[in-house]
């Protein structure tokens, strides 16, 4: 009997600490970023999205900013210092174009895919998410593949209902009744029907035109 216990309570202890294990990984933090976790270009738009900024972040500490007004030439600024501390970047800027803005500092948090930042000029300050510039072009570069994969699949399925219904009239005999039908350049919608019946034997035609009815 006491083996038995003793085997329950190892059981036990076993899995309180493979819980305690998995709990403590977990809790885990994320190692902050350092400086050449950042290195490269940066892209993104202010909240309200009327500039357009592009950061180029150097392995010198330095880099080049430039943003842009919705209608606006660029401008330019030198970036002379950046770095990082707990998660935490700070850039220190100085005009290369005439800033009318007057953008003094950026600084915010940094991420090794995103940046939440502040633009800070004389007197006002506006927020700016930034994302890695490649990421982002593969990013658009796959939805918009995708998006012209099935453009094209649309034409190949469009062309191929013009060659099989060869866009025009067609007329069907079913014993005494005759239907006309005009395929239009949208298959396979039926755009027009002509409907006859005759009456052969007294040599009679009864003839009803539909017009604009759409079957699709």
């Amino acid at each position: 009997m006491s083996a038995k216990l003793s085997c329950y309570v190892a059981c036990l202890l076993a899995v309180l600490a493979a819980g305690c294990q998995s709990t403590s990984v977990a809790e885990k933090k994320p190692r902050p970023v350092t400086d050449s976790d950042l290195i490269g270009n940066w892209v993104g738009l202010t909240e309200d999205g009327i500039y357009y900024f592009r950061i180029d972040l150097q392995r010198s500490s330095k880099g080049r900013c430039a943003y842009a007004y919705v209608h606006d030439d660029a401008r330019l600024l030198a970036v002379n210092n950046w770095s990082t501390e707990a998660g935490r970047i700070q850039m220190a800027v100085l005009p290369i174009d005439p800033d009318q803005n007057s953008i003094e500092q950026i600084s915010g948090t940094a991420h090794a895919s995103i940046m939440e930042l502040s633009v800070t000029g004389k007197g006002w300050q506006r927020r700016l998410v930034l994302r890695r510039e490649d990421d982002m072009e593969r990013r658009a570069g796959l939805v918009k593949n995708r998006m012209e994969q099935h453009r094209k699949n649309e034409n190949a399925q469009a062309n191929s209902w013009r060659r099989f219904l060869n866009i025009g009239q067609r007329r069907v005999v079913k014993g005494s009744h005759i239907f006309i039908f005009d395929f239009a350049e949208r298959p396979p919608c039926f755009r027009k029907c002509e409907w006859v019946r005759e009456n052969r034997t007294k040599n009679l035609a009864l003839k009803s035109r539909i017009n604009g009815v759409d079957f699709c």
